[in-house]
């Protein structure tokens, strides 16, 4: 499917007589008078006109004063091609530097000529769809983010481990006061042993046992 757009094309009419200024050799040829067609696409140009013989020749150039013709131009080479016995030509990959003029000249075999005005083609940038983001940039985008992600996730990682690791030695060192504690604090001996008398109604002795801490040098 051609991304050939038509902004408006008027046809305007032009004839060209190089014998005597004759209306009998004068041929009407009309061409589009504007074409606005977008980047990368193609346009098609018809060079329309009345010939009462069946033998004519159609020659298209670029430009209507200094003509330069399409087939032997190097930058239209494979991207030009011709229909209809060349009454229509197509320009393929188009770019801004394709924008321009576009003649065609026709001379019929009963010595008529004639060449229309011109078409003027102008090559516009695509304009980029409406709710769509540029691949590449959202590529480059995400990508970003998902370093800053990474970034994140490993300062985090790493906090974490600075934790553990502290609680860790935190631990360790009550551990190692506990025990130094434990070995110079209150030792619990026995000084007292009393055994108290019995209950009147039982036949079990109780013993009372005192502990009384006592501090070790």
């Amino acid at each position: 499917m051609s991304c050939l757009k038509y902004a408006f094309a008027l046809t305007t009419n032009y004839s060209l007589s190089e014998k005597d200024g004759s209306n009998n050799d004068v041929l009407v040829v009309e061409q589009p008078e504007l074409l606005i067609v977008e980047h990368a696409g193609s346009v098609t140009i018809n060079c329309t006109f009345c010939a009462e013989h069946n033998t004519y020749s159609v020659t298209w150039f670029l430009g209507c004063e200094n003509k330069s013709n399409l087939m032997d131009h190097p930058c239209y080479k494979h991207r030009v091609q011709f229909e209809n016995n060349k009454r229509q030509v197509t320009i393929s990959n188009l770019t801004e530097t394709d924008s321009g003029t576009y003649c065609c000249s026709v001379e019929v075999a009963n010595g008529k000529r004639g060449a229309g005005n011109g078409t003027r083609v102008e090559v516009k940038q695509r304009p980029c769809p409406e709710g769509k983001v540029d691949q590449a940039a959202c590529i480059i985008q995400y990508s970003f983010l998902g370093f800053e992600a990474c970034i994140i996730v490993l300062l985090l990682a790493l906090l974490l481990k600075y934790h553990l690791q502290s609680s860790a030695g935190d631990k360790s060192k009550a551990h190692e006061l506990k025990g130094q504690e434990l070995k110079r604090d209150l030792q619990y001996a026995e000084i007292c042993q009393q055994r108290l008398p019995p209950h009147p109604r039982s036949r079990n002795r109780e013993e009372n046992i005192t502990y009384a801490s006592v501090t070790t040098k």
